[in-house]
């Protein structure tokens, strides 16, 4: 990447305070779709290493996806177009109150209260097993959808609030019969989905200073539906869940 490009992504980075940032690799179609896969993925790690030195705020969520030569930006007819496939795209959402104080303060009371805190809490003081109602990912994928970080936050915030406590992460999947294995990770093509979202959730609470000795994550596949059968697509949505087991308080 041209030291130009980066200045430029260094200034926006800092301009306003950043809310999160979503980062997307992609290649031509010259060369196997394993390589373009890892060649897309080596890109995205690049950007993300580049990313720590820019010492933002470390609660600053990261969410990655890496295609390979899929869904392509332009054509890969032309020079000019295998070109603009070869990009790592990054997203930058910023904070609502860095670029409209009206609408930061409408979202700012939006946002979950403490008590919510108090609320998880609770939960894992009563219950072996708690649902994270609304981490949610892309279908297919074990990419946050934007609207998970508030829960992803909350969740964060009683694991340092609560030092001792230790937990099992527990991937879930819809649409698949409950003896199927797992389902595929579209970004990898790795029959894992399930498992793949789990550590999804526990890389985030590692890049917030969770030590990993409290966390172990497991993919269930389909095998423990919150609904069945799936008739509705709110059905699906409630099974492609992640649960929290509490393995000591």
């Amino acid at each position: 990447v041209s030291e130009d490009e980066m200045q430029r992504a260094a200034q926006l980075l800092h301009s306003k305070r950043v809310d999160s940032i979503r980062l997307e690799g992609h290649c031509d179609s010259r060369g196997s779709d394993v390589f373009n896969q890892h060649l897309s993925e080596l890109r995205v790690k690049s950007i993300a290493n580049w990313l720590e030195l820019q010492k933002l705020p470390a609660e600053t969520p990261l969410t990655t996806g890496a295609f390979g030569e899929r869904n392509p930006l332009a054509t890969n007819m032309t020079a000019s177009g295998m070109q603009e496939n070869r990009v790592v795209t990054m997203l930058l959402f910023y904070d609502a109150a860095s670029v409209s104080p009206e609408r930061g303060e409408k979202e700012k009371n939006q946002e979950k209260p403490t008590s919510e805190t108090a609320d998880l809490v609770q939960k894992i003081s009563t219950q072996s097993t708690i649902r994270l109602e609304n981490i949610k990912f892309e279908g297919g994928r074990d990419v946050f959808l934007r609207e998970s970080f508030a829960e992803l936050k909350l969740l964060l915030d009683v694991m340092q609030q609560r030092d001792s406590l230790e937990i099992e992460i527990q991937g879930h999947i819809c649409c698949m019969p409950s003896d199927a294995e797992d389902g595929m990770n579209l970004a990898t093509g790795k029959m894992q989905l399930s498992y793949d979202r789990a550590v999804a959730v526990m890389n985030y609470l590692l890049r917030n200073g969770v030590d990993q000795r409290r966390m172990r994550v497991v993919g269930k596949g389909a095998s423990s539906p919150a609904v069945w059968p799936e008739v509705t697509e709110s059905d699906k949505s409630q099974n492609r869940r992640v649960e929290i087991k509490v393995l000591k308080k």
